[in-house]
């Protein structure tokens, strides 16, 4: 397996480009983007796992697609961190239409 060098695009996957879209909408966290994309039944044509879904976060924030965001609600539970798509983000989104 060859290291990606710096001149070689970013591939971005299908569960990527759906997770990077529905974060577009609004910034929320994995948590709920989980939830959301399991109501819009995505995991029927996109197979999308609830791993996948945080492997992409973490993936599209390294990449700088994604940044975190405050959330001034109180927190039900552990910390949650809240993700908002970044310039770059909507970049990449607009490259794929």
């Amino acid at each position: 397996m060859r290291k990606r060098k710096e001149k070689d695009p970013v591939r971005l996957t299908t569960a990527d480009l759906v997770l990077l879209s529905l974060l577009a909408e609004r910034p929320m966290h994995g948590y709920q983007a989980n939830a959301e994309l399991v109501r819009r039944e995505v995991q029927d044509w996109a197979g999308i796992s609830r791993p996948q879904v945080y492997y992409s976060l973490e993936k599209l924030a390294r990449l700088g697609m994604l940044r975190k965001a405050s959330d001034k609600r109180e927190a039900e539970g552990p910390e949650r961190q809240v993700y908002a798509v970044t310039e770059q983000g909507k970049q990449a989104l607009g490259g794929c239409a």
